[in-house]
């Protein structure tokens, strides 16, 4: 837990009224704060969700309540999920470690972080860093047609817009092994243990825990995904289809045109191409 998140006493999400049949719920967030917290109830943002899908934004009154009517219900608002976030005002959060609070009804926070502004980063390397996308959990098909299955992405993911470039793969390696070297090309000719030791190196250059730690097993080399880190990784298969698809059922991540979403034999003139360039 951070010293903010330590200072929220408890978050909870109620439903006062509702009229099933004219299709609204009149809901109420309130929010506490421990006895001398250092946090202020005006220094937080709240995102109300209806059965996982955003519905609005706002902020609490002084005594930490936030009323909204929900209208245009599609099912009994008895059997609706209502969650709410919160999550420090940018203002507020400058002088720390950027962080987004994922308080659920029950009043539970979890943390995710982002890159941090305080720390001393190589100027280059910082201008080099991946735009990262943010991404809700949901629940999607993974597979298609016959073979495919629910899946619940459980967590918020940030997620690199682009493959990871040759010149930022140097800057934290001191390597690049490409074959088709430009510093805005991803990098290529990296093996899975690489990747892995990259991100590694990349979550201590900012001040993240490492998500991975590398150990033998009977004279071989093993590797542990640490789960509590807040540090880079690799994403799972399911993570992976789930960002790719983007709430969508196209025929490529993007699209159905593949020009326009893909480098492949016919448009890629044998070469790997600057990241960023397709939809």
């Amino acid at each position: 837990m951070s010293q903010w998140s330590e200072q929220v006493r408890g978050i909870n999400v109620a439903i006062l009224d509702s009229n099933d049949y004219q299709k609204w719920a009149l809901v109420e967030t309130a929010v506490e704060l421990k006895i001398g917290a250092l946090l202020k109830l005006s220094e937080l943002e709240l995102t109300l969700y209806c059965d996982g899908k955003e519905i609005a934004v706002g902020q609490t009154d002084s005594q930490g309540r936030w009323r909204i009517k929900v209208e245009g219900l599609t099912r009994n608002s008895m059997d609706l999920i209502f969650e709410v976030r919160a999550r420090i005002l940018l203002a507020t959060a400058r002088s720390i470690k950027r962080q987004v609070y994922k308080p659920t009804v029950q009043g539970k926070v979890t943390e995710i972080f982002e890159h941090s502004d305080e720390v001393a980063l190589d100027p280059e390397i910082k201008m080099n860093l991946p735009q990262m996308e943010k991404i809700r959990p949901n629940i999607y098909w993974m597979g298609k047609q016959n073979t495919a299955h629910r899946i619940k992405i459980s967590r918020p993911l940030a997620v690199s817009a682009t493959p990871v470039t040759q010149v930022l793969y140097e800057l934290v390696t001191k390597q690049n092994p490409s074959h088709f070297k430009n510093p805005k090309k991803p990098v290529e000719k990296v093996s899975w243990w690489d990747a892995l030791k990259f991100c590694n190196q990349l979550s201590e250059l900012e001040d993240f825990s490492p998500a991975y730690r590398f150990y033998e097993e009977e004279g071989k080399p093993a590797v542990e995904w640490l789960r509590s880190s807040n540090g880079y990784r690799l994403p799972t298969e399911a993570e992976w289809e789930f960002v790719a698809k983007a709430g969508t059922e196209l025929t490529f991540s993007g699209g159905n045109d593949l020009r326009s979403v893909g480098w492949f034999q016919d448009n890629a003139k044998g070469s790997t191409q600057v990241v960023g360039q397709k939809e």
